[in-house]
């Protein structure tokens, strides 16, 4: 289903989960290789004090995927038309969102807007939910290989709102380091570069003017990494952009150690050269543990000072 992209001013907000809410589970991306990790996933949600309705995606397998294009789209859409669902919980990443992304209903998404969790792959619907319906999401770890316990404080806190006006700092203590100085307030868009790079240029990618861009990624060659960034570059991203964050890059190594550039050298050599205010090294993204983060809300981000602050909360009152 091919809809319009959204044109309106305002965000759109989810409502604030509650004790004994039903939460949809689904995989709309890679296969689940082991089924013990289903139902891990579903106790886990339960022992939050959650009911948990599971999808046809999550026992679903065709090839890599988690089911077909029609199988895993049409749990999306279910998921978010069934009123008794209050949250679209994803299990796990992998690869499929883009296969999926012409296929969601989002005018139907607009008119049930709820709750959205997950990051990596989901990346790309996390992109699409914000340029098609406004939809504001969480950025998170999911459930499907255990969550530990200072990635489920964050999660705990960005839910309660327990965030906003608090700048974010590492679980070690530490914070972001800055890349490029300056202040600004604006929305948080983003996620795992690999999807950013696939969805770019497309009608599923928002308008990234006056925003703050997020950026992270797991087990990429450094020169992909730099190819990635140098196509965000040459599509005028980081011109557009208010700023920029880079989160965690975890196993991101050289193909060649004897010429390698690092990711700080790539960052500043592709992307800092724009003068937008940036910091690195902030943890979220494929690391343990990562910090949760609210998408399409506004953020204060001093990067002189190293501070990503939340200025409001995910959920409307």
């Amino acid at each position: 289903m091919r809809n319009m992209c959204y044109t309106g001013t305002g965000l759109v907000k989810p409502a604030r989960l509650e004790k004994g809410d039903t939460l949809g589970l689904i995989a709309p991306s890679g296969v689940i290789r082991d089924m013990d990790a289903l139902d891990e996933a579903v106790a886990f949600l339960e022992g939050m004090g959650y009911r948990v309705k599971t999808g046809e995606s999550c026992l679903s397998r065709y090839g890599y995927l988690s089911g077909s294009d029609d199988v895993r789209a049409r749990d999306v859409n279910r998921m978010f038309a069934d009123a008794e669902v209050k949250a679209v919980i994803c299990l796990k990443g992998g690869y499929g969102t883009p296969r999926i992304l012409d296929r969601l209903d989002y005018d139907a998404i607009s008119r049930h807007p709820k709750l959205f969790s997950g990051y990596s792959d989901i990346t790309a619907m996390h992109l699409a939910l914000f340029a098609k319906c406004g939809l504001c999401t969480l950025h998170a770890p999911m459930p499907a290989y255990g969550v530990d316990g200072e990635s489920l404080k964050s999660i705990a806190e960005c839910l309660s709102g327990a965030t906003v006006g608090k700048p974010l700092v590492n679980i070690d203590g530490s914070l972001p380091v800055c890349v490029n100085p300056g202040e600004v307030e604006a929305p948080l868009i983003g996620g795992n570069l690999s999807l950013i790079a696939t969805v770019a240029g497309s009608e599923y990618m928002p308008d990234v003017s006056g925003r703050l861009l997020f950026i992270e990624d797991v087990s990429e060659y450094t020169y992909a990494i730099d190819r990635m960034l140098t196509r965000l570059r040459l599509l005028g991203v980081f011109e557009k952009c208010a700023g920029v964050i880079f989160g965690s890059f975890e196993k991101c190594e050289s193909e060649y150690p004897d010429r390698a550039l690092g990711i700080d050298q790539i960052i500043a050599d592709v992307v800092a050269g724009c003068k937008k205010p940036i910091i690195s090294s902030l943890r979220a993204g494929h690391c343990r543990p990562s910090l949760c983060l609210g998408l399409g809300i506004r953020y204060h981000l001093d990067a002189t000072r190293g501070e990503l602050t939340p200025l409001e909360s995910l959920f409307h009152d």
